[in-house]
């Protein structure tokens, strides 16, 4: 365990998969704003719930509205630059994924499922949640293999603010590595025993 740097991996997956889509979008806001409108319109579709509550006490409605004003500021150069940057950003979370099922933290049909419900999935990270010691061991509880580091959306959502989408997507990155790199490290004993 010593010698997995999780850090180091997370970072070259960065630079290569996703810093490249940050620029290819030509404005890093305007990527991050699709990003979030995109995902809560999947979100509430999953869930069923066109009137849920999301960041800023906006609902699904609201962020279609907010794609189609997007695009028409925007007009269709650097509108089609943004949508294919945020392609960019799906593949590169998609590959996320992938190396939670290629490592074994994650089946393949729990990814599949995730795939087709959440295509356009970003983490969301709530900041005031931040502030009770997120990624703290809370008293009484241990770090375990069989975390998959999955939480259920709720039906009624919040309007508390979310982190920048882009920054999520950076946090998901080491934290998948972290995972990967402890289930491969403790798969590594199980073989050699």
């Amino acid at each position: 365990l010593v010698r997995v740097n999780p850090n180091k991996a997370a970072e070259v997956r960065i630079q290569e998969g996703l810093i490249p889509a940050i620029r290819e979008s030509g404005d890093r806001r305007q990527l991050s704003a699709f990003l979030t409108a995109r995902h809560n319109i999947d979100v509430a579709d999953a869930l069923g719930n066109p009137a849920r509550v999301f960041s800023g006490n906006k609902t699904r409605a609201e962020f279609v509205q907010m794609l189609q004003d997007q695009e028409a500021r925007l007009g269709v150069a650097a509108f089609g630059k943004v949508w294919q940057a945020a392609k960019d950003v799906d593949t590169f979370v998609d590959s996320l994924r992938q190396r939670l099922v290629d490592s074994g933290v994650w089946s393949e049909d729990l990814a599949d499922t995730l795939r087709a419900k959440y295509p356009h999935y970003v983490p969301t990270k709530i900041l005031d949640y931040m502030d009770q010691g997120e990624g703290a061991i809370p008293p009484g509880r241990k770090i375990g293999l069989s975390d998959q580091g999955l939480k259920r959306f709720t039906e009624e959502g919040t309007a508390r603010e979310r982190e920048d989408p882009l920054a999520s997507v950076v946090r998901m990155a080491y934290e998948v590595e972290k995972r990967v790199g402890k289930n491969d490290a403790f798969n590594a004993f199980v073989k050699l025993r």
